[in-house]
């Protein structure tokens, strides 16, 4: 059986509202379909609890919610977890990467994918969401998160989600909500996966 780690520091009220929607609604579609979790969330979101774990046998995901920068994703208490050469290669090779995070695709995830990483998806620069209709954001990351668990491709999975952001963005302005849709629309601008080049892997990874 495949295993996945799901790292949410959930230190922080936006960090929150993102890991308690991933742990409501994203865990539960990988389990349904086979994978065991591997979780670290709140303080156990730490570079000495999560290394270790990347390293084990039958890991084939590390995904979770955490701020970022260009060239680190960050845990509990803006801990460093990884960090541009900061790791050991196997704790990324052959796996599949997703991170919702602020910034990392830009440098992390080519890091992550020169040092083995079959794939590599998440955000160049920040990832914003209204706080009074956060799930609409939330639901359209965790779109890529569905169709990986169901054993898309990476770029089929990437695309699914991409579908939804458009069509959330195009219901929002004919509801009127314009900012909210401007927001979406900034986050669709800044995915990064294999689709936009291979410094961000394979399009054609899929989890096993």
């Amino acid at each position: 059986m495949s295993t996945f780690i799901a790292i949410d520091s959930s230190y922080a009220a936006d960090i929150q509202a993102a890991s308690s929607y991933r742990e409501k609604y994203v865990y539960p579609v990988y389990q349904s379909k086979g994978f065991a979790m591997s979780p670290f969330f709140g303080p156990l979101a730490r570079r000495g609890f999560v290394a270790p774990a990347a390293m084990a046998q039958g890991v084939s995901l590390l995904t979770g919610a955490g701020h970022g920068t260009y060239s680190s994703f960050i845990g509990f208490n803006f801990e460093t977890i990884y960090a541009v050469d900061g790791y050991s290669p196997q704790e990324v090779s052959g796996k599949i990467v997703h991170f919702l995070s602020c910034e990392n695709a830009q440098q992390l995830g080519p890091n992550f994918v020169q040092n083995g990483c079959l794939a590599f998806i998440g955000y160049d620069e920040n990832f914003t969401f209204d706080p009074d209709s956060p799930d609409s954001f939330f639901k359209c990351d965790a779109q890529i998160d569905d169709g990986l668990a169901n054993g898309l491709k990476v770029g089929d999975a990437v695309a699914q989600a991409v579908d939804l952001f458009r069509q959330t963005i195009a219901d929002l302005r004919a509801q009127g909500n314009a900012r909210t849709a401007s927001m979406l629309e900034v986050n669709l601008s800044h995915l990064r996966s294999p689709l936009d080049g291979s410094q961000w892997g394979d399009p054609d990874a899929v989890l096993v």
